[in-house]
């Protein structure tokens, strides 16, 4: 299964940066003339930085549109105002992964971090690139430190995935704290609760399995791992409509 790059989320973490390009660009030229007429003086620096945000943000609104170029473009600009920008250095990163410029990817990603080692966003989806590189020792460390800060607003995403990267070094009790903690933040948490099922089904413990799956069809769409573990449940637990109804719906699936 594929570490997933969610904990950043783009979407919700600039909510409405899409529909709010041209307003961008209106108050980038605002600010330039603003920092053109500053004193050289600390509110220099102060403009300067909103501008550079501002292309940041732009950037980040290229990114989730899939135009790549103009990210690209409105990030350098950011960072030709302000090099030190976590933000733009973090977009970069992200920008360069999409391409599969692992090289400099990399170096964007140490350097977003070095900047703010607290910045869990960046390091979360630093681990994701570690992990789909195959590199998941040094992403499980990544996530580890990820999950460590408290504050984190995805933190249970970043649980979740050091659950998933665990499994990937055989370390499946420690996996399995991880997206109990996970579901400890977030009761709805999709991942967690199909490798909880999952585990459970492992263990021999069908009804507690069959539980986790429930909760999982509530929140998520079926899969076809999620629908062949729910057949092999209800068969062992001798529930044959609902064997009868999973197969129907993997047969559906399938088409």
């Amino acid at each position: 299964m594929m570490l997933q790059i969610r904990p950043l989320r783009i979407a919700t973490v600039f909510s409405g940066i899409v529909y709010r390009v041209v307003i961008c660009l209106l108050l980038i030229t605002w600010m330039i003339t603003l920092v053109a007429c500053a004193p050289v003086a600390g509110p220099l620096y102060s403009d300067s930085q909103k501008v550079s945000d501002s292309y940041a943000e732009m950037g980040f609104a290229y990114l989730l549109q899939g135009n790549r170029e103009r990210a690209k473009r409105s990030l350098v600009k950011a960072l030709s105002i302000d090099p030190r920008s976590q933000t733009a250095l973090h977009g970069m990163a992200l920008v360069y992964r999409s391409e599969g410029e692992d090289t400099l990817a990399e170096q964007y990603f140490l350097q977003a971090l070095d900047r703010d080692r607290h910045f869990s966003a960046a390091r979360n989806n630093f681990a994701a690139f570690l992990y789909e590189k195959g590199r998941y020792n040094e992403a499980c460390k990544q996530l580890k430190l990820t999950v460590s800060d408290t504050l984190y607003r995805k933190r249970w995403q970043a649980f979740e995935n050091l659950g998933l990267c665990l499994l990937k070094i055989d370390q499946p009790h420690q996996a399995e704290d991880a997206f109990l903690k996970a579901l400890r933040l977030n009761a709805r948490s999709p991942i967690a609760l199909l490798e909880m099922a999952d585990r459970r089904h492992s263990q021999k413990q069908p009804l507690a399995a069959w539980l986790f799956l429930q909760e999982y069809m509530s929140v998520a769409k079926m899969t076809s791992r999620s629908l062949r573990l729910g057949i092999e449940l209800a068969d062992v637990l001798n529930m044959y409509d609902e064997r009868r109804h999973l197969r129907e719906e993997l047969a559906r699936l399938k088409q």
